[in-house]
């Protein structure tokens, strides 16, 4: 039960979410909220600018497709180590996967990385041109071949709020609902979270989206 209120709460946290904080505090940028164009900037110029070691995406609920890929590259080359503190959804977990090494954060806001295929706000549809890339990153990153289920799983969603999330091992919610790590939720907008399955099969880590404890 837990468990499905956090993903009614967090579907909500979506549709509320301001535009990112991006915060330097000596070698580490933290980056909160919504990833736009212009939050992709301040990330370039301030890792241009200073010696930055460690992003932490904190409670991210996506942005912009490009904001999340401009991130993502241009940390690809820095040896900078990305960090999930609390949420980090859709745009967030492009740029988080820009990093060399990747961990769920070990602070008190359990880290949660939920994936979903490109998505048209405009339209309310996924963009199916754009998937080849999704995918390609993804595979770029981690250097695995991504499983069928993971490709499954996002191809049939139906909606923005569909797709994977994936939990720490340790996580509190996924302890109190019985050990899954992974949750694979079609998205329906009537049935949220109800179309949700959990799985073991894989996970953060076995897909190398985690690579580092």
């Amino acid at each position: 039960m837990k468990l499905r209120t956090f993903l009614i709460g967090l579907s909500i946290a979506y549709s509320s979410a301001l535009n990112a904080s991006v915060v330097r505090d000596d070698d580490k940028l933290l980056i909160e909220g919504k990833l736009l164009n212009s939050d992709a900037d301040d990330v370039v110029e301030l890792i241009n600018e200073h010696v930055i070691h460690t992003i932490v995406f904190k409670n991210s609920p996506g942005g912009e497709w490009r904001a999340g890929m401009r991130i993502g590259n241009f940390i690809s080359s820095k040896n900078i180590t990305t960090i999930v503190e609390g949420v980090c959804a859709s745009a967030c977990t492009l740029a988080f996967l820009g990093g060399d090494k990747r961990k769920f954060s070990n602070q008190s806001n359990a880290p949660i990385l939920f994936f979903h295929a490109p998505y048209s706000a405009d339209n309310q549809s996924t963009i199916e041109n754009l998937k080849r890339a999704f995918f390609s990153w993804i595979e770029q990153r981690t250097k695995k071949e991504i499983p069928v289920q993971f490709s499954d799983a996002i191809n049939n969603t139906i909606s923005a709020r569909g797709g994977i999330f994936l939990f720490s091992d340790d996580d509190p919610i996924v302890n109190s609902s019985g050990g899954s790590i992974t949750q694979i939720c079609k998205g329906s907008e009537i049935r949220i979270p109800l179309d949700c399955e959990k799985t073991d099969s894989i996970s953060a880590v076995s897909l190398g989206i985690i690579n580092e404890k």
